[in-house]
């Protein structure tokens, strides 16, 4: 009895294993526009170099309708040629006074070359988050792009600050402190949010409506442990099958009870 409860067991733990790996695979295969801001005749915003040799930071905030994984952005951009440092998008909380925050959920890097090299902007271009920040509806975020090394990009606007009512255009220079100044107008932008991505896909009966990518150290934790639950799973699966291969090898007659 005690080799047929061991065998439901590790059937069992290979099926939650199994599982797990489907969930993982299936994030980001749909999709969802979140939302957008498609108004370009503003002003452009500049990011990284400028004419008076200042180096500049441009974010928009961003209230998402659905909660998931923030997988990709498209941005309004043009750039000077010649460009040879990437731009790095990231998302970011928004502190109370709505202007981005310091703290980072993501990153995203495009290439130089990935920019139209025509001054100004003039084309939507797709930036992909390897890892998405995990966003919940309602919840302000911050996207913010910089540039390094002497690089000037410039990303399009509307023409004033009202075009996007559930987010607001910054600007800072990146030196500390770093003080947000509002922009005259909003990125032109596509956010695309994975409703499938979510931060725990079986948070329990404990876990409150507002839990989500902030939720501090509490979550870490049980991130953590949960990944070492995991591991000790695996190892009692293969525990399992190597008594389930003593067990084909033993002769018949032996003297274990029933």
């Amino acid at each position: 009895m005690t080799h047929v409860r061991r065998r439901l067991t590790a059937a069992t733990a290979l099926t939650v294993l199994t599982a797990g790996v489907v969930l993982a695979h299936s994030a980001g295969a749909a999709e969802t526009l979140d939302q957008q801001q498609l108004l370009t005749d503003g002003v452009p915003a500049s990011i990284g170099l400028v004419g008076s040799g200042a180096t500049i930071i441009s974010a928009q905030t961003v209230t998402p309708a659905v909660s998931g994984g923030l997988v990709r952005v498209e941005l309004f951009l043009g750039g000077q040629a010649p460009n040879n440092d990437p731009v790095k998008l990231e998302v970011r909380p928004v502190g109370a006074d709505g202007k981005p925050g310091a703290g980072v959920l993501a990153t995203a890097v495009l290439p130089a070359d990935s920019v139209p090299a025509t001054g100004d902007p003039s084309a939507f271009v797709s930036i992909s988050f390897p890892a998405p920040a995990l966003l919940v509806a309602e919840t302000p975020y911050a996207l913010v792009a910089s540039s390094e090394g002497g690089s000037a990009y410039a990303v399009g606007q509307s023409p004033n600050s009202t075009a996007y009512a559930r987010g607001q255009g910054w600007w800072s220079e990146p030196s500390a402190p770093t003080t947000w100044f509002p922009l005259s107008g909003d990125w032109a932008f596509k956010t695309y949010v994975d409703p499938s991505v979510h931060p725990d896909p079986d948070p329990g009966p404990d876990a409150g409506p507002d839990a989500g990518p902030d939720a501090g150290p509490d979550a870490e934790a049980a991130a953590e442990a949960g990944a070492q639950g995991e591991l000790r799973l695996l190892g009692f699966v293969e525990e399992v099958q190597r008594d389930q291969g003593h067990e084909r090898q033993r002769p018949p007659g032996g003297d274990e009870g029933p």
